[in-house]
């Protein structure tokens, strides 16, 4: 009769799966709370994330006035611009808020 070892034992192998996945669960966390920690450190360095803002040009409102009276077509002020269509179109309802608020304000003051 041999000696039974540990790759014949089916508990002796689920046990060590057990013991791998708990072992790789702790990497995880720790590798998150690394992370979290870092990220956190940056911001504090002033490290901004994500893709940089493309500011709009100073000459947008004129643009968008001549756009919308027709004398721009949406292609030659995407050009001017430099803007992607999509970029412009957030712009543009970005600057429309800003003007609404401006006259609210203006509404309200004494």
């Amino acid at each position: 009769m041999c000696a039974q070892t540990e790759n014949d034992n089916p508990d002796a192998t689920v046990q060590l799966l057990l013991d791998d996945a708990t072992v790789s669960e702790l990497e995880r966390e720790y590798t998150l709370i690394r992370q979290a920690e870092d990220i956190a450190a940056a911001r504090a360095r002033g490290v901004r994330f994500g893709r940089p803002i493309k500011k709009p040009p100073e000459n947008l409102a004129t643009l968008v006035k001549q756009w919308e009276s027709g004398n721009l077509t949406i292609f030659e002020l995407l050009e001017q611009t430099g803007l992607k269509q999509a970029t412009f179109y957030r712009r543009l309802r970005e600057h429309r808020l800003m003007k609404r608020k401006k006259c609210t304000i203006k509404m309200f003051t004494f």
